[in-house]
């Protein structure tokens, strides 16, 4: 069975999206249910990041990074601000991305095809933003920032759940 860790190493070329900083590869790689400090369950969307140095050839930097469904919903409304985003064009282009609605029909927020849903559409969210921007609100929220929202060890985790592994994840 492929692990986590085997489904970021070779990323395809679609996967790799040009934009003003370079190269970034930006995929979304899963979902897992947390649990926080109250015992109160929730989820979280790992992608995998990696740049590409400026010579186009040589592989960069690579992490992966975690956040709530909350933090992309933030990330989209902070990218409509013209302060965020000075560039109309761009601005008005990723308003237009389509986002995993906040609501649903399924009885537990943490359902597995819930959660599936979700993680597809904020990979194909994040691949049309990173084609449009990459720098301040995105490059922060792409990076660690070392809170609990941001970079979570996946070797540890029990309820890593990967395309394989989950109902609907097919990208």
């Amino acid at each position: 069975a492929l692990t986590a860790i085997d489904q970021v190493d070779s990323p395809s070329d679609e996967d790799w999206e040009l934009n003003e900083s370079g190269f970034r590869h930006v995929k979304c790689i899963g979902a897992e249910r947390m649990v926080d400090e109250n015992r109160q369950p929730y989820a979280v969307y790992r992608f995998s990041v990696q740049d590409v140095a400026h010579d186009g050839v040589t592989k960069g930097k690579a992490w992966r990074i975690a956040r709530r469904f909350a933090a992309f919903l933030e990330l989209r409304e902070t990218l409509k601000s013209p302060d965020v985003l000075p560039d109309e064009t761009a601005r008005n282009t990723i308003s237009q991305l389509p986002f995993p609605s906040k609501s649903h029909s399924f009885a537990d927020k943490l359902d597995p095809r819930l959660l599936d849903q979700r993680a597809a559409g904020l990979h194909r969210y994040m691949q049309g933003v990173v084609r449009w921007a990459s720098r301040g609100a995105v490059l922060s929220f792409l990076y660690d920032d070392g809170s609990d929202n941001a970079v979570l060890d996946m070797a540890t985790s029990q309820n890593f759940m990967t395309g394989s592994e989950s109902a609907g994840m097919r990208w």
